[in-house]
């Protein structure tokens, strides 16, 4: 396995993470177990409009992931394979500006928050720009 090969499955893996999670706010139906922990209370205990106005943050963010995901994926799939330098800043950058926040805001909200999850994405992408700079001139 190359370099740019196993790069290219570590960012290909990030980018289906996103998608997952993405599809898991688009679709749940209520409020995930850590915000009802981080609230101290059960989604049924929200007043309507919170309840109206939580799900519809999840599901904006849950397009936004698979959006993300997807673009990104492709990146990887058409330029990053074909060795184009803009493609690796591309996904260097998105992604850690992606990462770095959620991982200082889930830290922040609960212990049980996926921040563990935003940290080793956040490792996946830095060894595979890592191992992959040489590939691009570096």
């Amino acid at each position: 396995m190359t370099r740019l090969t196993l790069a290219s499955a570590l960012l290909y893996g990030t980018s289906g993470i996103a998608i997952v999670y993405g599809f898991i706010d688009l679709l749940t139906p209520r409020i995930l177990p850590y915000h009802e922990r981080f609230l101290g209370l059960s989604h049924n205990d929200l007043p309507p409009k919170v309840a109206i106005l939580f799900l519809s943050a999840l599901k904006i963010i849950g397009v936004l992931l698979i959006g993300i995901g997807l673009s990104l994926a492709v990146v990887v799939n058409f330029a990053f394979s074909a060795h184009q330098l803009w493609s690796w800043w591309l996904l260097l950058i998105a992604w850690l500006a992606i990462l770095i926040p959620l991982l200082l805001i889930t830290r922040h909200i609960d212990s049980h928050a996926p921040w563990k999850l935003a940290a080793a994405l956040i490792a996946a992408v830095v060894i595979a720009m890592v191992l992959s700079w040489p590939e691009f001139g570096g």
